[in-house]
């Protein structure tokens, strides 16, 4: 018996050539799986900041505080990875995390699942700051901002190359063995005074 391979269905061949993975190439998407259902929702959250900034997305703002076990949590399960981190400024530091109110697994009530500033909590923290102004936005505002991606992708590495496209064969090799994306190399650390 093979192994499976992901790149040879039809439908994930079709959505390497539609303007939809053109789009997720440039913009940041964010894959929140239900941690009690498996169910997989991928959100484009270059395009809902833009569009909240322009005003086209209902929303409200709120002050978010984190605990330790919240950090811990955010650091160990939301793909931060400490790199990002130790590069931001003090001016990405400062814009509001992305929050977007979803079913919760029993559908009886809704958790708040942080789409875009990961990142910038955890280098928050680092400096004493646990806390962090947020757009909140509740459901149906952000359901036109999921990305409706073959779920035989859901749970795939892609190794995207330097000039956007998927090096197929380095995909598979990632899949295959279990591995996640090489490192990157070490970013210049830049000191941040919040």
């Amino acid at each position: 018996m093979g192994h499976f391979d992901p790149f040879a269905s039809p439908e994930v061949l079709a959505w390497f050539s539609s303007p939809l993975f053109e789009r997720c190439k440039t913009h940041e998407v964010f894959t929140h799986v239900d941690h009690m259902t498996g169910k997989v929702r991928h959100f484009d959250a270059t395009m809902l900041y833009e569009d909240l900034k322009a005003g086209k997305v209902a929303h409200y703002v709120d002050r978010y505080h984190f605990r330790g076990v919240d950090l811990k949590h955010i650091y160990k399960n939301q793909g931060v990875e400490q790199w990002k981190v130790d590069r931001l400024t003090y001016h990405i530091c400062r814009r509001p995390i992305l929050v977007c109110r979803v079913p919760d697994w029993d559908g009886q009530r809704e958790c708040d699942v942080i789409i875009d500033g990961n990142h910038r909590i955890i280098r928050r923290a680092l400096h004493g700051l646990r806390w962090a102004m947020a757009f909140v936005i509740d459901p149906p505002h952000w359901e036109p901002y999921l990305l409706p991606i073959p779920e035989a992708l859901n749970h795939i590495y892609m190794e995207i190359t330097h000039d956007g496209q998927i090096d197929p064969e380095a995909s598979r090799r990632y899949a295959k063995e279990g591995k996640g994306p090489p490192p990157p190399p070490e970013p210049a650390l830049q000191p941040i005074y919040l």
